[in-house]
């Protein structure tokens, strides 16, 4: 039986062009994504491509027409000798199941946030300037790293565009997925479920050759090393710590004016300690 593997890291679909105007929705890109990764980047196709076979290349889109992208290329997997992968849309389920497909059948997963909850609890992570509302990121199979559940995830607009701005892969921590995805808006600007517990999206498998069974787990990411993982830590524990430093920066600009003013002095301690 013929084994697959990738060659390379999984690169990331941007959302925006040079003149960082939108191109295509963020689901479009999250489709191309998962479709290069449930392949071994056999496929992948291109953003023109992609909203075509969802039947939308104009609105805003959403996990049963990410589904019937994905789908759609059925016969480019069996091509290439390989099942297709199979997909399932989710909608109400509670953040434990989403840690049990990312984390224990490590499972991809298109996920539908709200961009605004990223912006004012992780703003490291926040990849824009302005934009504040829905938005897809495609997440891989979660791990611990020092106690701590973290999601590599892939977000359409994390380009580098501007100083600050993430680039590429991160990893996020998963208090911050869950409370992304468990935000969610509809039309009107209101929660889709009212319970924060609950999260909608699109749930990929990693494709396996032709007459391999699927046991429940999918395979890993072995062309993340274990530095890239630690430097990525290391860079999100900073990215904490400028966020609470930026919070108590804030805090203590509201409370200078109540504060008393210290007055100028030139007197030194005198040298040495009594006994």
């Amino acid at each position: 039986m013929t084994t697959f593997e990738r060659t390379g890291p999984l690169k990331l679909e941007r959302q925006l062009d040079d003149s960082a105007s939108q191109t295509f929705d963020s689901g479009v890109a999250a489709c191309v994504m998962a479709l290069d990764d449930a392949s071994y980047g056999l496929i992948r196709p291109s953003t023109e491509a992609v909203p075509k076979r969802m039947g939308n290349d104009r609105d805003a889109t959403n996990p049963d027409q990410w589904k019937a992208a994905i789908d759609s290329f059925a016969e480019r997997f069996r091509s290439h000798g390989l099942q297709p992968p199979r997909t399932s849309v989710v909608r109400g389920q509670g953040h434990d199941e989403l840690w049990r497909l990312l984390h224990d059948q490590r499972r991809r997963v298109i996920a539908a946030l709200h961009y605004g909850t990223v912006a004012s609890e992780k703003r490291s992570l926040w990849a824009s300037r302005s934009f504040r509302g829905n938005h897809a990121v495609y997440l891989r199979a979660a791990t611990v790293i020092d106690e701590g559940r973290r999601v590599p995830a892939y977000d359409p607009l994390a380009d580098g565009r501007f100083t600050g701005c993430p680039n590429g892969r991160r990893l996020w921590p998963f208090w911050l997925v869950r409370a992304a995805t468990g935000n969610v808006r509809d039309g009107k600007g209101r929660r889709l479920y009212p319970a924060e517990d609950r999260w909608i999206g699109l749930v990929v498998s990693k494709s396996r050759p032709i007459g391999e069974p699927d046991g429940g787990v999918d395979p890993g990411d072995p062309d993340l090393p274990d530095v890239t993982e630690l430097l990525e830590v290391i860079a999100d524990t900073a990215g904490e710590l400028e966020d609470r430093i930026s919070g108590l920066t804030t805090s203590l600009d509201a409370l200078r004016p109540y504060l008393p003013i210290a007055k100028d002095s030139g007197t030194e301690p005198s040298d040495g300690v009594a006994a």
